[in-house]
This record gives C-alpha cells, sequence and structure tokens, in this order.
C-alpha cells in the first residue's frame, strides 16, 4: 500500500530539534515522497505558557513561510499545517488565543504531547475540557510515555473519553527500545492507536518513512494499514470523524494474554 497520510513530522527547519537547515529539510521530503508518502502534516514543537524560544508566533509564521515554498517546490507531496502542542497549564489559553493555526490543516484536531515521564493529574479531566472547547486532541507517541507503558489502562480512558492516539512507525521498528515496541504493539492490539505516524525528525536516524509499518501490521495481525496510514489521518486532515474503529480494549483486563501472545512471536 502506498499513498501514506503522516500527520506528524517535524521537518520545518530550525525551529526545533527536528530538520536542522533547508538542507535536511528537503532529504526528509524526499525520503517521504520516494517511500510513497502522499500527504503530510508539518508538525513543529510548540511549548505553550513558557519562555521558550522561538516564541509560538515565531514558530507559527516560520512553519507558514516554509510550507508555502515547499508546496511549489515538491511535487507529487502535499503539504500542511499542523503543530505538536506540549501538555502544560499554558495549553488551553493558547488553543484559544491561537486557534486553528495550531492545529492539524486548521481541523479541530490537535496533536498533544506529554512528557515522557510522567502524567499530569486530572489528565482525563483535562481530555473533557479540550473537547468541551471545540478542541479534539491526538495524543502523539502514548507509547514513549513511562507511565502508559506500565499502565495503559491510562490511554484506554483518555479514548473512552474521547480522545485518539497516533504511534509511532520508529516504535513499531525499535528505535526507542523494546518498551516502547512493546507498547506500541499492545496499544494496536487493544484499539487504542488510531494511527501510525513517521515523527520524522533527521533523514537518517528519524526518517519520513511508513513503508516498513504496513508489513509490520499485517505479520502481527495488528491492524488494517489502510486504515491507520491513510484512511483514519486523512479523514482526520478533512476534519471528519471516524467511523471505522473497533472499540477500544482495556489493557488491564488482557495484559497477561498479550505478553504471552508477545513471547511466543519474538521466540519462534
Amino acid at each position: 500500500m502506498k499513498e501514506y497520510v503522516d500527520i506528524h513530522t517535524h521537518v520545518v527547519p530550525g525551529v526545533d530539534d527536528g530538520a536542522r537547515d533547508e538542507r535536511e529539510s528537503r532529504q526528509l521530503l524526499e525520503g517521504a515522497r520516494e517511500t510513497g508518502t502522499r500527504m503530510l502534516v508539518a508538525t513543529p514543537h510548540i511549548y505553550p505558557g513558557t519562555d521558550a524560544s522561538p516564541s509560538v508566533e515565531e514558530v507559527l509564521d516560520a512553519r507558514d513561510a516554509w510550507l508555502e515554498s515547499a508546496n511549489r517546490e515538491f511535487s507529487g507531496l502535499s503539504l500542511f499545517p499542523g503543530a505538536e502542542i506540549h501538555c502544560s497549564h499554558g495549553l488551553r489559553e493558547a488553543l484559544q488565543s491561537h486557534g486553528s493555526r495550531l492545529t492539524l490543516n486548521e481541523s479541530d484536531y490537535f496533536l498533544l504531547e506529554f512528557p515522557f515521564d510522567m502524567l499530569f493529574p486530572g489528565i482525563d479531566e483535562l481530555i473533557f475540557d479540550l473537547q468541551r472547547d471545540g478542541w479534539i486532541p491526538v495524543i502523539a507517541h502514548p507509547e514513549r510515555n513511562e507511565v502508559i507503558q506500565r499502565h495503559p489502562e491510562n490511554l484506554f480512558r483518555m479514548v473512552r473519553a474521547g480522545a485518539l492516539a497516533q504511534v509511532n512507525a520508529g516504535s513499531l521498528e525499535g528505535r526507542f527500545g523494546d518498551a516502547s515496541r512493546q507498547s506500541a504493539l499492545e496499544l494496536l492490539r487493544c484499539n487504542l492507536a488510531h494511527c501510525v505516524a513517521s515523527d520524522a525528525h533527521w533523514p537518517q536516524e528519524r526518517p519520513a518513512d511508513l513503508s516498513v509499518v504496513t508489513g509490520i501490521l499485517e505479520a502481527m495481525n495488528l491492524g488494517d494499514p489502510q486504515l491507520l496510514l491513510r484512511e483514519n489521518p486523512g479523514r482526520i486532515l478533512r476534519n471528519l470523524g471516524l467511523d471505522r474503529m473497533n472499540d477500544p480494549i482495556d489493557p488491564g483486563e488482557s495484559r497477561g494474554t498479550f505478553k504471552e501472545m508477545l513471547k511466543g512471536w519474538f521466540h519462534r
């Protein structure tokens, strides 16, 4: 399957820890196009409520200027605006101030990033509040969060509350270690991952390449590649609901069975 839709990348040069310059940015886009991606969202890091430099406004202005020129240069690859917003006390205020400039292709959906080592108290209530404000959080790479790795029922509650989740291709490949890989597989099996994206940063170490994901999903029977790599992310960019997902499964009720299945699969 080709024509992937990648909703999480750091391809805007010089604004965050992704592409360091125009050369790396071009290499990421060329790699994406060559491996089958046809729609790609530029999602630079945003840290609301902090003194981060560059500021939120400066990052968004740089992203928009870059998108205008990159869309002219790269035929066969459609580029869209977005952001990856760090979960902080300033999150709701940032969304109120900047609105759809922070969302995925100016939709109601936005990428929400948690710290890797914790979950803030009251996160379930925050999910409800965000939706009351009119926004739908898409939780970026939950499989890399240490709390969710140990207690995936936290993500189950968030999905039940209306959030979506995006797993990294690199996690499925093992680029972030065994804990992230096993967590990603578990979330997919429990219908807690709604799409897979590259989270591309650099051409070699973290490329914008989704082509390997299809084989992994099919080999382990962990979801429909068409749904996770094209249909669902495409519907998000068109501001539509996701209507083909199975009901989420509480990992806490089935975790022992899944661990035995993984053990058998890895030792065949």
